[in-house]
């Protein structure tokens, strides 16, 4: 067995052919070899001896080649070129043409989905390399190689090579793009040093922000004057209108572009528009499950007061039968106080449930408020009057909450003294309270505005990435062949893809007048962002709306109704107190001493001031206006991209298998042009080479 190391004109055919063995048998020595057209100059395989070979033509029949060994993308019509090698042609110049793969960003959305995911955490490996690409699309860049490889085979001055050891962060960083293009300029001179004096000419085909890569790397000077880029191929590529610039400097004479790109593809037309600062993904590991807490202490709460209105309308019920036991021919009053003793022992089960969900609510509420306080004292360049509006509105739900607490506490001890004027009057009161805080995050949209304050803070930089004519500027030489491939999405098939159009179409008009507004070079973006914030944030909230409402319809459907369900409840305690005020009027007036009678010398514990209730219950209305109207305005912004059933939930919403989601917008339609090369594009490279 002798070992051997790959130059960059080297195929396994070639190498079988110079030591008089087969592709097969060296294939079988070195297992790590999976294809046979995939081996890289530098590496080192093993070459069967003279004895291996002998007795692998002693014991092997002929055989086919197995279908594991062949291609599985289509074969593609590879026409030989003529061998007319000679010995003059030995002092031919040597040309060697070098296949790069560029990786994209590891998550086109930089954790934005993750946001929402079980585990964040499991999301965040952004190394980017040769693994990001799918296996039928490495098939199809093997299938050019070999075509091209076969087109010139026995031309010894001709040699193709597949870079396929370039990696990056793969981090939505304009910092990182321009760093990996330096990068990959630095390996590549390394890699093919020693063709230093001979003709190079690169073929790169990069995924996303890997024609942004590209771009960067169109920036360097090559290592000779005779290396050149051949060709470039842009794959779902976000173009910039003012940043990731290419240069034709390093240019062939016979340059080609292809840009292949998908209609469906938001993160081409939308999501890469932001750049996104490293420090956004500490915010979310706090952020995101403070956030859950809430909805889910907020969830708790709703069903603790369900069950305290079940249970005081069985009280109001055991009072009057109690009442009622002392007129003529009633039940016997020892009876029917059995029964309202036991109906308030559970009414004060019910209700220190309530306190609990009460403080474990408030508790959740206010941690999250201090992260988003905490987040604005870090936003340094964010101007100190923003800073003082966001925490102005966050003092007061704090002050809210400050009240709520201890008012659950008394809800308590008013059911333990039996002072049925008070549990009505401390139950309306903490409803009024509950909804003060619900209404104040969303009154004025303070919470869409908060997260588009806090998306200017996290934003390195904004720029259209909707594609136009002029994003080739750089390439002026060049005319790019573009190829659509949304015929490959399966969205494209579903009865809700009628609607896409008008979803673009409104981001789009909002996108277009953000990028006037925050139209800046790179180095003064982060203190420019804030010149005109007003406009800026108005134009954010309407795209989130949008973004919002295909997202979280059916939870903010949810929301309602359970806003709506609180607003009952109150109504049911209200109407509870109008009666026994009915009950306790008609005593007073009738039998005086029926009180003193029962034990209670006030009838004061039973009925309540209708002005103080009228108050409460006013509030309580009015915040209800206040988020059924914010609710409201973001449900009418609902495009139906997909069809979500009634079980549908936040997960499915996030689902990149669902056609028509935004994650599988985001995501899956962004991977189509990555899935399987064009073969289209495949036959014009061979025939450039």
């Amino acid at each position: 067995m002798i070992s051997y190391n790959v130059i960059p004109s080297d195929t396994l055919s070639a190498i079988a052919q110079r030591n008089s063995t087969t592709v097969d048998q060296i294939m079988m020595i070195n297992p790590e070899i999976k294809y046979k057209n995939l081996i890289s100059a530098g590496q080192t395989i093993n070459i069967p001896s003279e004895s291996v070979r002998l007795q692998a033509l002693k014991t092997k029949e002929t055989t086919r080649q197995s279908p594991q060994d062949e291609m599985e993308s289509p074969s593609l019509p590879c026409e030989k070129k003529e061998n007319n090698t000679s010995e003059e042609e030995d002092d031919l110049e040597k040309y060697l043409h070098v296949i790069v793969l560029v990786s994209g960003t590891k998550n086109p959305v930089n954790d934005l989905f993750s946001f929402f995911l079980e585990n964040p955490q499991a999301e965040n490996n952004h190394l980017s390399n040769f693994s990001y690409w799918q296996n039928s699309f490495i098939e199809s860049v093997l299938e050019l190689k070999k075509c091209i490889n076969d087109k010139y085979e026995g031309d010894v001055n001709f040699n193709i090579d597949l870079y396929k050891d370039f990696s990056w962060s793969g981090d939505n960083s304009y910092n990182e793009r321009v760093n990996a293009g330096m990068k990959l300029a630095q390996n590549l001179k390394t890699k093919y040093k020693s063709w230093q004096n001979n003709n190079v000419y690169f073929h790169l085909i990069g995924h996303s922000h890997g024609g942004n890569v590209i771009n960067e790397f169109s920036n360097h000077t090559l290592l000779s004057e005779k290396w050149f880029i051949k060709t470039i191929v842009y794959l779902s590529t976000p173009f910039f209108q003012r940043i990731h610039q290419p240069k034709s400097a390093v240019l062939h004479d016979n340059f080609n572009i292809y840009n292949i790109k998908n209609y469906y593809d938001l993160t081409q037309i939308f999501v890469a528009d932001f750049t996104i600062v490293p420090s956004f993904q500490n915010f979310i590991d706090l952020f995101a499950p403070a956030l859950k807490n809430a909805e889910k202490t907020f969830n708790a709460l709703f069903s603790s007061v369900t069950n305290f209105v079940k249970s005081l309308r069985i009280v109001k019920d055991r009072l009057i039968d109690y009442i009622k036991s002392y007129r003529p021919f009633g039940t016997k009053p020892r009876e029917a106080k059995k029964k309202l003793d036991t109906a308030l022992s559970d009414l004060r089960i019910k209700a220190q449930q309530v306190k609990k969900d009460i403080l474990e609510f408030a508790s959740s509420v206010r941690n999250l408020l201090h992260i988003i306080n905490n987040s604005l004292f870090r936003a340094n360049t964010m101007p100190d009057k923003i800073k003082k509006d966001i925490k102005s509105v966050a003092d007061h739900i704090n002050e809210v909450l400050n009240e709520l607490e201890p008012k659950a506490i008394m809800l308590v001890d008013s059911i333990t003294n039996f002072n049925f004027g008070k549990i009505i009057t401390l139950f309306i009161n903490l409803i009024d309270r509950l909804f003060q805080i619900v209404a104040s995050f969303v009154d004025q949209d303070w919470i869409l505005k908060v997260v588009a304050l806090f998306s200017l803070n996290i934003f390195d930089y904004f720029d259209n990435t909707r594609q136009k004519s002029n994003h080739y500027r750089g390439f002026s030489s060049c005319s790019p062949t573009v190829e659509e491939v949304s015929i490959y999405d399966s969205y494209r098939t579903s009865p809700n893809s009628f609607f896409f159009q008008t979803f673009k179409s409104r981001i789009e008009q909002n996108e277009n007048s953000l990028d006037e507004q925050l139209e800046s070079d790179f180095d003064s973006f982060k203190y420019s962002k804030w010149n005109n914030y007003d406009s800026s944030v108005i134009l954010l909230i309407s795209i989130y709306r949008i973004l919002a409402a295909q997202l979280i319809s059916n939870q903010l459907e949810f929301f309602k109704t359970k806003i709506e369900s609180y607003y009952v409840y109150v109504k049911i305690v209200k109407s509870i107190n109008d009666t026994v005020n009915k009950i306790v009027e008609s005593i007073n007036k009738g039998v005086n001493k029926l009180g003193r009678f029962l034990g209670y010398e006030d009838w004061g514990h039973f009925s309540v001031g209708n002005k103080k209730i009228t108050a409460y219950f006013n509030r309580v209305e009015q915040s209800r206006i206040t988020i059924i109207s914010f609710v409201n305005n973001i449900l009418m912004q609902n495009i139906q991209l997909v069809h979500y059933t009634q079980e549908s939930g936040l997960k499915n919403a996030f689902n990149t298998e669902v056609p028509g989601t935004l994650a599988y917008l985001s995501v899956t339609s962004h991977s189509v042009s990555r899935k399987n090369f064009s073969e289209k594009t495949i036959k014009k490279m061979i025939e450039n080479v």
